[in-house]
């Protein structure tokens, strides 16, 4: 009998489902080839793995029989030289190895016998073949990828808060039912008055479940404004560009939360909280203009009282709960006239009205067009049992129409979502406003902050027992206005007021907060109607 040899099959995933190169026509070569060389079969080692390494289970087995004295072959015997490996040094390293073995590396294709010395150059180049194929396959990835990117494309697994669909034959992101709680976690923390962990644990307990590092960086990911990334390779710098899947939040909610993130808005100060100090973080030194914190502190008698006073050293210092009661009494003094509130709604009504009408008008022409190619989907399918058309005519014109059908029907789902619930909202939000001290002072810890940081964007100014801000938020503006301005907004045409600043979310809390249950308030009948 001749020399002994080991075979050795190799097939990455993508190989066999790209090449149908599979590992039963390669052993079957392997041992035609050892019986036409009479050629001694040891054993037959066949890998489902890459070749960048000789890390592989199969091949590592095979050189611990080596070491093992458990087998001793003169020839290890591959069908080409990108089986036994993608990468030239490796190869050249493996090859060394097992010439110490006393075992020669032989191929079915491309087999270069070592007896000349002039033919090494000519191996080394067949083994470097299988890497410079690989980098050429690598680099038309990385282009086409790039490509991809450019015309707006996601590639790979689709960000939290979204899904992958295929809509009009193309597989696109789409927001998912977490999307929700993304735009929930951008608009809690844009308020600059939570920590990140903060807000992270508020998402939790409504069953959002991300670690710490994974919402960090949901919060610093353009991508969720309809943007796409396209980092930066060889002379091609980096670049953002529109994609073509839906923004969950807007550019300008996604620049508040980087302003906090990288420090260029100042967020309320990190420390523990505490229900005696709900100002802590929100005022301003009346004497130096430095942040105000507190703190508190036993009396003689055992008794703890707490205080807010400045951080800068200076003498600035007052009671908290005094303060505390007195700022009470200050948001009270935001009172809205009744006819205001009756008059502010019906203008918000008006408003949401013509926005519905609108939508529902469009949503019934979704509906008549879905129907028309659903009529047509049945017309098709009756002319194929009839033998009036042809298979691959129906085939056509039934991928035609489904493929038409299915982008209606989302995006009547789309406009379906978006139902307003108007007069749950502005019902609750003038019940608030008309009872903004009643609320506050029954509400949780978390949200008398959360109506601080919402009224008053700078910080606020305790002095000779009274408040005063240096910029009030376009909730406070609102109240400022008299009668004769809204009747002017409510003169104005349907497009023009929803332009106006009055459509800013005063608060942004839910009608589930913690507190008394909404006054009725004296508006007209009609506010309890619903409107098509």
């Amino acid at each position: 009998m001749g020399k002994s040899a080991v075979l050795y099959a190799r097939v990455s995933t993508e190989e066999q489902k790209e090449n149908g190169f599979s590992l039963q026509d390669q052993v079957a070569r392997l041992k035609k080839y050892c019986a036409q060389n009479d050629f001694r079969v040891l054993k037959v080692f066949e890998e489902d793995c890459s070749a960048k390494t000789f890390n592989r289970p199969q091949f590592k087995h095979f050189l611990q029989l080596l070491e093992e004295g458990n087998i001793k072959p003169n020839i290890f015997l591959c069908v080409r030289p990108d089986r036994f490996s993608r990468n030239l040094d490796e190869s050249l390293k493996m090859l060394k190895t097992l010439r110490a073995y006393g075992i020669e590396v032989q191929f079915i294709e491309n087999n270069i016998k070592s007896d000349n010395p002039e033919d090494l150059l000519l191996k080394v180049i067949y083994l470097a073949l299988p890497e410079i194929d690989n980098q050429r396959r690598s680099q038309n990835v990385t282009r086409g990828m790039r490509r991809a990117k450019k015309e707006g494309r996601w590639m790979g697994t689709p960000l939290k808060g979204y899904k992958m669909e295929h809509i009009n034959g193309a597989k696109l992101m789409t927001p998912d039912d977490d999307a929700k709680f993304i735009l929930e976690a951008y608009k809690t923390f844009s308020k600059g008055v939570f920590t990140m962990e903060e807000v992270r644990k508020q998402l939790w307990k409504k069953s959002f479940k991300v670690s710490k590092n994974q919402f960090k960086l949901i919060l610093s990911n353009i991508c969720y404004t309809g943007k796409i990334v396209i980092g930066e390779w060889k002379d091609e710098p980096k670049q953002i560009v529109n994609g073509l899947h839906e923004g969950i939040i807007s550019d300008k909610l996604f620049n508040q939360v980087q302003d906090i993130l990288t420090g260029r808005r100042t967020q309320s100060k990190h420390t523990k909280r505490k229900e005696e100090l709900p100002l802590r973080g929100f005022l301003q030194c009346a004497k130096c203009g430095g942040k105000l914190t507190g703190s508190g502190s036993k009396s003689r008698s055992g008794e703890k009282h707490f205080y807010y006073h400045c951080q800068k050293g200076c003498k600035e210092r007052f009671r908290a709960d005094e303060a505390n009661e007195l700022f009470m009494d200050y948001l009270n003094s935001f009172q809205l006239p009744d006819e205001i509130i009756t008059l502010y709604f019906e203008v918000m009504r008006d408003i949401f009205k013509v926005d519905d009408k609108e939508r529902l008008n469009e949503i019934f022409h979704y509906e008549k067009q879905i129907n028309h190619l659903q009529d047509r989907l049945a017309s098709v399918h009756d002319k194929f049992i009839d033998d009036i058309i042809d298979e691959r005519t129906y085939n056509h014109l039934k991928k035609r129409y489904e493929n038409d059908l299915s982008d209606l029907v989302i995006k009547q789902g789309h406009l379906k979502a978006q139902k307003t619930h108007f007069e749950k909202y502005m019902l609750y939000s003038f019940s608030l406003i008309s009872n903004l001290k009643e609320y506050y002072e029954k509400a949780s810890l978390e949200v008398k902050q959360k109506v601080i940081g919402s009224i008053f964007p700078e910080k606020l100014v305790f002095d000779d027992k009274k408040y005063r801000t240096a910029k009030h938020s376009q909730f406070l503006s609102l109240l400022c206005l008299n009668f004769n301005e809204l009747n002017e907004i409510k003169k104005d045409s349907p497009e023009s007021n929803s332009k106006k600043s009055f459509l800013v979310d005063p608060l942004g809390l839910e009608p589930r907060m913690a507190g008394p249950k909404p006054a009725v308030l004296p508006i007209t009948p009609w506010v309890n109607t619903t409107f098509s």
